[in-house]
């Protein structure tokens, strides 16, 4: 396995790249895992590497990789082309090579996966796979920036070309949408993508919530006198951009004086570059970002919030982010900030007390709806939803029989 986010990293792929590992291990697999030093993470879960199953005979690779911005600036500064394929590819790819064609004289595996959105990833593996002969599966929990974040037309050009050698020299392809896979068939008319392709969606890790504490602890985080909505992850003006929410809140807030509500943004930073737009607003004592925490503290907030908070904006309508699973899991009520055609709302409008709205106009509507259903219900919207068809580990038992297929058919892996 080829994945630069693996823990102790915190990064939002994490948990789709280890119910995979998991699943592989389960199912009588050896696994290597190709990826890097936790100094290159921004940010880093303590310890949570330590509870994570190993391969008998598996190993783990880590070999160093610095971050262009963080660690080869010179005074802030940095030539562009240093960040080829992206911030660490320029060191990790080489040393990761370094790395694995010693590791494979001796332990030459039979099959490659590796995850994007990371190019140098899926650089790595194909370095790989070529070298050895054997298969490899690709992996898309995201398309490549160019398709919905285009950066300088020199990265464009470089993630195009890693691509295409994806595209044409991986065995098997997986998407963790449709609308992602749709992207790569239109990109790319000469590859019979559909053919050697799949779906195989993000989800909830249900061992995730049994390792929660039960009754779950009061989190600090929340004030018991007001209606919680929570956000877990990052946020930026192009394509997670909460301004609108803001604005629209401030409008309900100043309708409805006595309704006490806070927003809460936790892993988003501090916040910096919105706080013009909450000061304006008069949304100081509202509106609050706080630090990142590990993913199961997370969990457990998400899980004791009046509501949870998702924004996922035009640029990302072919992508479903794996916290909207989470969400789902948690029972709390939803409000979605995406337009009417996103692979998010498709997912989520069946579900009871999901809001989706984007204009701003929508947005106070349903904020509003919101919140009123809230305290008609006596001040809560919780509710049991069956997701079970999202279960993480079903997506990855089906990941596992791909590669089983591909190496000596249907009758298991070669380990066994």
């Amino acid at each position: 396995m080829v994945a630069f986010e693996f823990p102790p990293s915190n990064g939002a792929s994490v948990q789709r790249i280890l119910s995979f590992y998991r699943q592989f291990i389960q199912s009588g697999w050896e696994v290597d895992v190709l990826t890097v030093d936790p100094r290159a993470y921004v940010n880093a879960a303590d310890g949570s590497e330590l509870e994570l199953p190993m391969s008998e005979n598996g190993h783990w690779l880590r070999p160093r990789a610095y971050d262009v911005q963080r660690d080869l600036a010179w005074r802030g500064k940095y030539i562009g082309t240093m960040m080829t394929p992206d911030r660490w590819g320029m060191t990790w790819i080489p040393n990761a090579l370094r790395a694995i064609n010693k590791h494979v004289k001796k332990h030459r595996p039979d099959i490659v996966w590796s995850s994007a959105p990371i190019p140098s990833a899926h650089f790595i593996a194909g370095k790989i796979a070529r070298k050895i002969d054997v298969p490899w599966v690709a992996d898309y929990r995201d398309p490549m920036p160019y398709l919905h974040r285009p950066q300088t037309k020199w990265l464009n050009w470089v993630h195009k070309k890693i691509d295409s050698m994806v595209m044409n020299q991986a065995a098997f392809l997986t998407y963790a949408t449709e609308g992602n896979q749709g992207l790569y068939v239109a990109e790319f008319p000469g590859v019979d993508i559909k053919t050697k392709s799949e779906v195989v969606e993000n989800g909830f890790s249900e061992l995730n919530f049994s390792k929660l504490p039960s009754p779950l602890p009061n989190s600090p985080l929340f004030n018991a006198s007001k209606f919680s909505i929570y956000y877990a992850g990052v946020l930026y003006s192009d394509g997670r951009n909460p301004a609108p929410v803001f604005r629209a809140l401030s409008n309900i807030i100043r309708q409805n004086p006595d309704w006490d509500v806070e927003l809460i943004f936790q892993g988003a930073g501090c916040g910096s570059e919105f706080l013009g737009s909450i000061t304006e607003l008069g949304l100081e004592h509202v509106v609050k970002f706080v630090d990142g925490v590990p993913f199961e503290q997370a969990l457990c907030n998400m899980c004791q919030a009046d509501s949870l908070l998702l924004i996922q904006d035009e640029k990302f309508n072919n992508q479903v982010p794996g916290k909207l699973y989470e969400y789902l899991r948690t029972g709390k009520a939803i409000f979605l900030k995406t337009p009417a055609e996103s692979a998010t709302k498709n997912v989520a409008k069946s579900y009871e007390n999901v809001w989706d709205a984007y204009s701003e106009e929508e947005l106070q509507a349903g904020l509003y709806d919101m919140i009123s259903k809230y305290k008609s219900c006596g001040n809560t919207l919780d509710c049991t939803r069956d997701v079970s068809e999202h279960s993480r580990e079903g997506k990855a038992i089906r990941l596992v029989e791909i590669c089983d297929t591909l190496t000596i058919g249907s009758e298991g892996p070669v380990s066994q």
